[in-house]
């Protein structure tokens, strides 16, 4: 990690209010990051788990206060509801404690690129469209993000660092992959169609950058398998990072003016 001062923050899938949210290594982020802009592009809670079996402790209130500390102390926090949250979605355009509450953002990179800011579910069809399929998915999915809590709970007793066991067994799925691929070119070519140089996005919990066709795919991830994160730096290198025991960047994408930039350092 180069730098904790950085232009922009982008995070996503925090998923509070449930036992999966990585509270303590989000707070870890927030406090130890200096940002000008923080987005955070949806499913900040899960208000579709929190009604079943709710799961709140002290490091997700810190996590809160963070955020509105850093809002009032002057930085733009823009809060997009995604479709875990979408209840939150009929308050777009007011504005909580210094948190602006919008459908969509549109953000200016350093360098002066366009990027659209949407949390995502809007492209998923599945979600759309397949209410039965939408159901046994949650559940399948619970399941996997159950086995995930037990893994990383023994390893760390035995001194291991945190690893996602859902994410390493949904990348093995090939019929997953395709649908991940089919979801970033379907982002990409929309946010190409309305004029973008790129899109930002979250939603389906797995972190990329990416150029599609001549338009900037980034993906945030998610804060309940793989605690990553975007961040811009003050050029306008944009830069996805693995925050957990170790923050290790995986990726970079350089401004439009940066030179030798190496790509693709994958987490051991």
């Amino acid at each position: 990690m180069t730098s904790t001062n950085y232009r922009s923050l982008f995070i996503s899938d925090l998923h509070m209010g449930t036992a999966d949210c990585k509270a303590e290594y989000l707070l870890d982020l927030i406090e130890s990051t200096q940002a000008e802009h923080i987005y955070l592009v949806g499913d900040v809670f899960d208000l579709w788990a929190m009604p079943l079996r709710m799961s709140w402790n002290a490091n997700q209130s810190a996590v809160i206060k963070a955020l509105l500390d850093k809002a009032s102390a002057g930085t733009d926090v823009v809060y997009i509801p995604g479709n875990h949250d979408a209840a939150l979605r009929r308050f777009c355009g007011s504005e909580f404690h210094g948190v602006r509450i919008e459908r969509f953002a549109e953000h200016v990179m350093a360098d002066g690129r366009r990027m659209k800011v949407t949390h995502g579910d809007e492209f998923d069809g599945n979600m759309r469209f397949n209410e039965p399929l939408k159901k046994f998915g949650d559940s399948a999915y619970s399941v996997l993000l159950g086995f995930n809590r037990a893994c990383n709970k023994l390893r760390n007793r035995i001194g291991r660092h945190y690893w996602s066991l859902s994410g390493f067994i949904k990348s093995k799925l090939g019929h997953a992959q395709k649908y991940v691929n089919q979801y970033e070119e379907i982002v990409a070519r929309s946010a190409g169609e309305e004029g973008y140089d790129g899109v930002i996005c979250g939603h389906i919990h797995q972190a990329a950058i990416r150029t599609i066709d001549g338009i900037e795919y980034y993906n945030d991830g998610d804060w309940v398998e793989h605690c990553t994160c975007l961040l811009e730096e003050q050029d306008g290198s944009m830069v996805l990072m693995h925050w957990s025991e170790k923050q290790v960047e995986l990726n970079r994408m350089p401004s439009r003016k940066a030179e030798n930039v190496t790509y693709l350092r994958q987490v051991a």
